[in-house]
C-alpha cells in the first residue's frame, strides 16, 4: 500500500539494521550504574550508528509519500506523538538523551511499518507480521543461553510475556474466526506463543491474555468460551490470596506474594503522579521519567499513560488520546466490513494495551516489545488502507488501480 514501493536495497537495508538492533539489545545487553544512564560508551555508539543509517535509508526512500500515504488514518498521529517527543528536547532535564529516545522509537518505527506498507497484498502482510514478531520472540527466548537453568529464569519477564501475548491473541483470533491456508501455523503460533505467555509469569501478560481471549469469544459468538474467560477474569481480579498461587508462582520468581505483584509499583506511580502535577503541561522530556523522578531507578516507568503523560505533559498525552480513538474507530470499521485479520488485531491490539500497564513499549524507549507492537500496528493499518480504498473506489490512489480499471471505475 505504498505509492512508492521500496527498492531491494532498501528493504534490505531495514531488514539487517533493524535485525542488528535487536540483537544487540538482547544478546548483548549490559549492565551499569544508573548515574551512567546516559553516558556514550562503545555499546551506545554503535547503537547510534545503527540508528543514523536506518534514518538516512528512510530519507532517501522519499518520506513525504510515505506521510501522504497514511492520509486521514492513526499512523500520522502515531508520528505526531514522537515527533512531539523530539521536539521536548527543549524543556527536558536531559536533552540529549530525550531527542536520541524519540528519533530512535520514530526511526525504528517507521522502518518496520515500511516494511509492513510494502507487502504485496494482505497474506504477505500477514505473514511479515508473524517473521518478524516470531524472530523478535526468539531472541527473547535464546539469549539468555548460559545454561538451561538461566534460561528458564530468563523466560521469566514481563518483557517477553509482552511478546507473546500480542502473538498469541492475534494467532487465536484468526485462527478461531477465519479459515484459510495459513489456518494451521495460526493455530501452533497461537500454542506456542500462548506457552511462552504462561511461563513468562507476567501477571499484566496473562491478565491481557484473558481479556484477548474475552474479546475473541465475543466477537466470534462462541457465548460458553466467553463467560468462561470472563469468570475467569473476575476470578483473577479479585481472589488474590491464593496460596498456591503465592507459592508456586510468585515466591520463585521475586519473593512476593501475588498481592505484592499486582502492587509492588505502586511508590513509583506515586512518583511519577506528583512529578505530573508539578509540570502537567509540556512534562519533562521524552523518555526519562523512569531514569530520574522516581524514587527508585527503572529502565521504563511500567506504564505507558505515566510514560506519556508525565515525559510528553498535557500536550503529549491529548496527541496519544486523539491517535488512541482515531485506531479505535478505524478497528471497528475493519470490523464492520470483515476485513482479514480484523478478529485477531482488534483482540492483540486491545491486549496491548492493557498490558502496557506493567511495561511501556509504547510512548518511551523502543524495546523488543516495540517491535512486536509497531508490526501489529502497522499490519492494521495495512488492512485499514485496503479496506478503505475497497469500498471508496472513487478515492482509489492511482498505484492501487490497474489501467482498465482508472477507465471504468465500477
Amino acid at each position: 500500500m505504498l505509492s512508492i514501493p521500496l527498492k531491494k536495497n532498501q528493504i534490505i537495508g531495514f531488514i539487517i539494521l533493524s535485525a542488528a538492533w535487536l540483537i544487540r539489545n538482547t544478546f548483548f545487553i549490559r549492565q551499569r550504574s544508573g548515574e551512567l544512564y546516559s553516558a556514550v560508551d562503545q555499546a551506545a555508539m554503535i547503537q547510534i550508528g545503527i540508528v543514523l543509517i536506518l534514518g538516512l535509508i528512510i530519507i532517501l526512500s522519499n518520506p513525504v509519500n510515505f506521510w501522504t500515504d497514511l492520509k486521514g488514518t492513526s499512523g500520522r498521529w502515531w508520528i505526531i506523538i514522537y515527533v512531539f517527543g523530539l521536539i521536548s528536547y527543549f524543556w527536558s532535564n536531559n536533552p540529549s538523551f530525550t531527542a536520541y529516545r524519540a528519533i530512535e522509537y520514530l526511526i525504528l518505527s517507521t522502518a518496520l511499518t515500511l516494511l509492513i506498507l510494502n507487502s504485496t497484498d494482505e497474506a504477505a502482510a500477514e505473514r511479515n507480521f508473524l517473521l518478524i514478531a516470531w524472530s523478535v520472540l526468539a531472541c527473547q527466548v535464546l539469549s539468555p543461553l548460559q545454561s538451561l537453568s538461566v534460561l528458564m529464569t530468563g523466560m521469566r519477564n514481563n518483557a517477553l510475556g509482552a511478546s507473546a501475548v500480542m502473538i498469541a491473541c492475534y494467532s487465536w483470533g484468526e485462527y478461531l474466526t477465519t479459515s484459510r491456508p495459513s489456518k494451521r501455523i495460526l493455530m501452533i503460533s497461537a500454542i506456542i506463543s500462548t506457552f511462552f505467555v504462561l511461563i513468562s509469569l507476567s501477571t499484566s501478560s496473562w491478565w491481557s491474555l484473558l481479556v484477548g481471549g474475552a474479546i475473541i469469544a465475543l466477537i466470534s459468538r462462541r457465548k460458553i468460551l466467553f463467560f468462561a474467560l470472563l469468570l475467569l477474569l473476575i476470578i483473577t481480579l479479585f481472589y488474590v490470596d491464593q496460596t498456591t498461587i503465592d507459592q508456586i508462582v510468585y515466591r520463585q520468581k521475586a519473593g512476593m506474594t501475588f498481592q505484592q505483584a499486582l502492587t509492588s509499583r505502586d511508590i513509583l506511580w506515586q512518583d511519577y503522579w506528583s512529578a505530573f502535577q508539578e509540570k502537567p503541561w509540556l512534562g519533562y522530556g521524552f523518555g526519562i521519567v523512569a531514569r530520574e523522578l522516581g524514587e527508585i531507578y527503572t529502565t521504563n516507568t511500567h506504564n505507558y499513560i505515566f510514560a506519556i503523560a508525565v515525559g510528553m505533559g498535557g500536550v503529549g498525552f491529548a496527541i496519544f488520546i486523539i491517535y488512541l480513538l482515531k485506531l479505535f474507530f478505524e478497528m471497528l470499521r475493519n470490523l464492520k466490513f470483515g476485513s482479514l485479520s480484523s478478529v485477531g488485531l482488534f483482540a492483540a491490539l486491545i491486549a496491548s494495551f492493557v498490558n502496557g500497564q506493567s511495561i511501556s513499549f509504547i510512548g518511551e524507549s523502543w524495546s523488543p516489545s516495540s517491535y512486536v507492537f509497531v508490526c501489529l500496528f502497522s499490519l492494521h493499518l495495512y488492512n485499514y488502507l485496503v479496506n478503505k480504498y475497497s469500498y471508496s473506489v472513487d478515492s482509489y490512489p492511482e498505484y492501487v488501480l490497474s489501467p482498465t480499471d482508472n477507465q471504468n471505475p465500477s
